[in-house]
């Protein structure tokens, strides 16, 4: 079994293996992190669930989010970091050892100390777990996106509406006694007499307030526009900069924040993605793929990344053709070191979708981890999907509809070529494995449903028949499907052209 997670691992590398794991598993023992793929991670964990490893040692994010019981779970330092570690995150992790039902009905837990941290260890141990708060803070994100969505869903559409809304939230609750206070204070003696607008807005809450400042946001950043204000109100004389106003108006979605929605895109940098998606358009580089997948590559990896190693990037640089140099084009002015930073990363990813090497051979290239690799793929596929959909809701960016379209799945699987994309959709085929199928003639879905169990067995080395029967399987039950929906499509087709015929 030990031999077998070693081959698996192998395959998973392009025939390559960390020298630690290649020591350490022939004795039960492995190291779980974020160093390594996806695909590495869970061998492993399967691995100790069979029992085929017996111990792994691993950061706080295994212990806290996978579902991986635990006959005895060593903590060897109260920090995560240099923060110490949370009640909640505590329990979550020593949850591990005995889980009931899948490893014993006694577990152990242990914490490794120094004296002074004592005290709080005491408090960590004995204290009561952290209330669970809601997401929607004062001067959130959260709340903004939560406005922008009522609108866009038109789940509501005036200021006040959306009060009502924000009142039956777990946040009024926890927040409404401190900050939600009504303080407007009127003095019924005074003698200046108020204009009707006045008035009204002398009646809007105080807890308005906050939702008049997410209003303002999106209405500064042409998210929203103010239709009207609602009927038998203000008079056109308020202006909307006054924030209290805002509680009487009626909104409407823009198509910029129609798109936000849409793509799932942080607010924060709608302005800076659409301004970067326009200029693309007048200066777009189409004789290979590498400006649009600068374009894919995340913003916030980019912010994030906190070293370049110059000397590989000038070289990977230096060694890209004349017309792949797009960012250097026009110009001899200083470039923003956040544009370096995020065009490095594009580096990466144009290495891997231009040679398909694997993660491992590209990793060891730029000196990085593989499961940082991975991820800038990973989150680059995720950005791809949310530009495609803002795109396909601003008018003005239609040619990128079809441009995007291949690249969310490319990016998917590690920019695998599109002939092996098919195959990696099957149960339990990886990179390596969809590069043997293919090797061997089994290079459609049809190709492998029409097979049987001994025939691939015996074209692809070290495949055994129960593995190849599970393959096929997965094949003819996803041949059905396309079957299915084929079927589906020629109905539809044929429908309409019936009714072409009579009208």
């Amino acid at each position: 079994m030990k031999l077998k997670l070693f081959q698996e691992l192998k395959e998973e590398n392009a025939n390559n293996i960390c020298p630690v794991l290649r020591q350490s598993i022939q004795f039960g023992i492995a190291y779980h992190h974020s160093g390594l793929t996806t695909e590495e991670r869970q061998l492993i964990e399967q691995a100790y669930r069979d029992g085929v490893l017996c111990l792994i040692t691993c950061t706080s994010t295994l212990a806290a989010g996978v579902n991986l019981p635990a006959k005895r779970v060593i903590i060897r330092s109260p920090y995560v970091a240099v923060d110490f570690i949370t009640n909640t995150s505590y329990r979550q992790m020593i949850g591990r050892a005995g889980r009931a039902g899948l490893i014993d009905s006694i577990g152990e837990s242990i914490l490794l100390f120094k004296s002074q941290d004592r005290p709080k260890v005491y408090d960590l141990i004995t204290g009561p777990m952290k209330k669970c708060q809601s997401a929607l803070q004062v001067d959130s994100k959260a709340l903004r996106v939560l406005v922008l969505s009522l609108i866009g869903l038109k789940m509501t559409h005036l200021g006040s509406q959306i009060l009502l809304f924000i009142k039956q939230t777990l946040f009024y609750l926890q927040q409404g006694i401190d900050i939600f206070k009504n303080k407007i204070e009127i003095d019924e003696n005074s003698q200046v007499e108020l204009t009707q607008d006045q008035k009204l807005l002398n009646l809007v809450p105080e807890e308005f307030q906050l939702i008049s400042e997410a209003l303002d946001y999106l209405l500064k950043n042409k998210l929203v526009k103010v239709q009207d204000k609602a009927e038998g109100t203000l008079t056109e004389n308020v202006s909307t900069n006054n924030l209290k106003s805002l509680y009487y108006c009626n909104f409407e979605i823009t198509k910029l924040g129609q798109a936000a929605i849409k793509g799932n895109v942080d607010l924060d940098i709608v302005d800076l993605m659409y301004n970067d998606l326009k200029i693309g358009l007048k200066n777009m580089v189409l004789s290979n793929y590498l400006h649009l997948l600068y374009l894919c590559t995340p913003y916030d990896l980019a912010n994030n990344l906190n070293n370049i190693d110059y000397d590989i990037y000038t070289h990977k640089y230096g060694n890209l053709d004349e017309d792949e140099r797009f960012q250097n084009k026009a110009t001899s002015k200083k470039v923003d070191e956040f544009v370096v930073k995020r065009f490095y990363l594009t580096l990466i990813i144009y290495e891997l979708w231009k040679t398909q090497n694997s993660i491992w051979k590209v990793s060891s290239e730029f000196n990085l981890d593989r499961g940082f690799v991975q991820q800038i793929v990973q989150s680059a596929a995720s950005f791809t999907s949310g530009v495609l959909h803002f795109c396909e809701n601003i008018d003005e960016f239609w040619p990128y509809k079809n441009m995007f379209s291949e690249f969310t799945k490319r990016l998917q699987f590690n920019c695998s070529s599109m002939d092996l994309i098919p195959l990696l959709e099957l149960e339990g085929v990886r990179l390596a494995r969809a590069k043997q199928l293919f090797i061997a003639g089994f290079k459609t879905i049809e190709d492998i449903a029409g097979t049987n169990p001994d025939d691939m067995s015996a074209k692809i080395k070290n495949m055994i028949p129960p593995v190849a029967n599970k393959i096929i399987k997965s094949a003819k039950i996803l041949k059905e499907k396309i079957d299915a929906l084929q079927s589906e499509a020629d109905n539809l087709l044929l429908q309409l052209s019936e009714i072409t015929i009579i009208n």
